[in-house]
């Protein structure tokens, strides 16, 4: 973004970076610069970001309609990660792979030992549903019927996931399966995000493939709900929807 011609009022821009103690924000308006610190509120950290922001905007005296533009730097997913908090997730996968996630690659971190844990995946083995269809990377070897995409909306909904994955063999060359089996568990699940792996990356090998879409679908509830918050907080506050540093 480039400021105006002299001469003009100058775009006053905010950074917010949310830390595990404090919370800092940064007012920049021309060559002028103001800065505020914050306690970072763990329970909902768009509060601590709208508090900095406006404890910047106090030090600088100016008012949220003079803020041209918010960015937010936050660790809202990898704090939830670490901290294994993300979404009681199901994932639907081709049968005969159900233990994808649990197999991995087959390596170990130490090939010599033979007790090496792994941490467990994110998505339980108890919630991973099999669906009959077979795609080869030169065309459909079993089909996916209407009965089998009912069957397995059912075994979904029965579940009651907080979000879905949805990983097939071969769907990073034909999307079909998937996307078919995306639509009909929206449609019957609604506002619970589906994450289908020819959408989240469409590359060869299923483990990497499936395993990044699992965790999609893992962490999208706690972001959804973080980032709306956050837009509603900052639209009470009268700033402008904060623009969000991806990585």
């Amino acid at each position: 973004m480039v400021d105006p011609a002299p001469g003009h009022t100058p775009l006053t821009r905010v950074g917010v970076d949310v830390g595990g103690t404090f919370t800092d924000a940064v007012v920049v308006r021309g060559d002028q610069v103001w800065t505020a610190k914050v306690p970072t509120t763990p329970h909902d950290q768009g509060e601590g970001v709208i508090r900095a922001v406006q404890a910047a905007l106090t030090r600088a005296k100016l008012r949220a309609d003079d803020i041209t533009s918010v960015s937010h730097g936050m660790t809202v997913g990898t704090n939830a990660l670490l901290e294994r908090r993300g979404a009681r997730a199901c994932l639907v996968t081709t049968a005969g792979i159900e233990d994808v996630l649990q197999l991995r690659r087959q390596d170990r971190a130490s090939l010599y030992r033979l007790d090496v844990q792994h941490a467990p995946p994110l998505i339980a083995a108890d919630h991973v549903i099999g669906v009959r269809e077979r795609l080869t990377p030169r065309g459909v070897e079993i089909a996916l019927d209407d009965h089998e995409i009912a069957r397995v909306v059912d075994a979904v909904v029965a579940l009651r996931p907080q979000a879905v994955a949805i990983g097939l063999l071969y769907s990073y060359r034909d999307a079909g399966h998937e996307q078919a089996l995306a639509s009909a568990i929206s449609a019957a699940l609604h506002d619970v995000p589906v994450s289908a792996s020819s959408d989240v990356l469409p590359e060869i090998r299923e483990y990497e493939r499936i395993a990044t879409t699992a965790l999609d679908a893992y962490l999208t509830p706690l972001l959804r709900d973080y980032l709306h918050g956050l837009a509603a907080r900052a639209h009470s506050a009268g700033l402008p929807e904060p623009d969000i540093m991806q990585s």
